[in-house]
């Protein structure tokens, strides 16, 4: 006697909800802040070439950043301790943060001469209406205070934040504010998707 060993309907259903749920279940949307966590690449550009990058800390982060986005062909413009007037005709700008007190004594910076850089070409993006990206490569390994600072500045006044961190939790999103979209990859390898995502 053959036995029936179909599923019932039901189980089919119940199973293909739980397939589903693990496909999505990186991407968390945080309701109160108005915040899409996980976002593996932007569904839409939001961003125009050409791009000012720079760095906020004067880590050698900056040059990654540059690197590739030679390799996407992006137009852009690269310049460590960009200044204010060199916002000038640019459409975006990326901020790659990352402290290094050897980068800073190297350009006869303190860090709070780096905060107010910083602050001063946000200000000034903002008031240009530029697209604001913020890159930060250094995972939690280096998540001191210095970075903790330059990424509660940035991150809070950008539009989209990528982070390369291969431990993620939540408190380390609690870094970031505002209504930014956040992607989060594990390395390097996976960087190059997102922030051609912003622009093309």
């Amino acid at each position: 006697m053959n036995k029936d060993l179909s599923f019932p309907k039901k189980q089919i259903a119940f199973l293909l909800i739980v397939i589903l749920v693990m496909i999505f279940a990186r991407m968390l949307v945080d309701e109160s802040a108005g915040n899409t966590i996980g976002v593996r690449a932007l569904p839409r550009p939001i961003a125009l070439e050409p791009v000012l990058i720079t760095s906020a800390g004067q880590a050698t982060d900056a040059y990654v950043v540059k690197d590739i986005a030679n390799r996407l062909k992006l137009d852009n413009y690269f310049s460590p301790l960009a200044t204010t007037g060199q916002l000038k005709n640019m459409e975006s700008m990326i901020l790659v943060v990352g402290y290094s007190q050897v980068g800073l004594a190297f350009n006869e910076l303190s860090f709070d001469d780096e905060l107010e850089r910083v602050e001063n070409i946000l200000e000034t993006a903002e008031e240009k209406k530029l697209t604001i990206i913020s890159i930060y490569l250094r995972g939690d390994q280096l998540f001191g205070d210095e970075n903790q600072k330059l990424l509660k500045l940035v991150s809070k006044r950008s539009n989209y934040v990528i982070m390369v961190n291969d431990s993620f939790d939540q408190e380390f999103a609690e870094v970031w504010m505002g209504d930014s979209q956040l992607t989060v990859v594990e390395s390097l390898d996976e960087l190059s998707e997102p922030i051609v995502s912003a622009f093309r």
